[in-house]
C-alpha cells in the first residue's frame, strides 16, 4: 500500500503481461494464419488520436455532464460501450473520406526548375 492506494506487483503483473500476450498472440493467429480481415481495427488505428478525443467529449461532455447518465447496470454499461464503438468506427471511416478529400483538393507544389 502506498499513500492508501493498491499497487499491482508480483502476480497482477504476470497475469496482465500474460493476458496482453495472449491477446496479442490470438490477434496474431486470426489475422495471419486464418486470414480474417478486421478492417474496423485498421479504421481505429488509422483515427487513434482522432477519436481519442473524439470520445472523450462524447462520454464526458455529453453522456455524463448534458445527459446525466450512470451505467451502474454491467448489461447496460456493455452495450453502451458496443453503441460507442460502432459510432466511433463509424466516425472514423467518415474522417478518413474527408481526410483523402482534403489532400486531393491540396494544390500541388510545382518544381522548381
Amino acid at each position: 500500500m502506498l499513500n492508501r492506494h493498491w499497487t499491482p506487483r508480483g502476480a497482477t503483473d504476470f497475469i496482465v503481461a500474460g493476458g496482453v500476450a495472449l491477446l496479442l498472440a490470438g490477434t496474431w493467429w486470426v489475422m495471419d494464419i486464418r486470414r480474417w480481415a478486421l478492417p474496423w481495427l485498421v479504421v481505429l488505428g488509422q483515427t487513434a488520436f482522432m477519436l481519442y478525443f473524439v470520445h472523450q467529449v462524447i462520454a464526458l461532455s455529453l453522456v455524463n455532464q448534458v445527459l446525466g447518465l450512470r451505467f451502474n447496470n454491467r448489461l447496460v454499461y456493455s452495450a453502451a460501450n458496443v453503441v460507442l464503438i460502432a459510432a466511433l468506427v463509424g466516425l472514423g471511416m467518415a474522417w478518413l473520406v474527408i481526410k483523402r478529400a482534403a489532400h486531393r483538393a491540396m494544390p500541388r507544389p510545382v518544381p522548381v526548375p
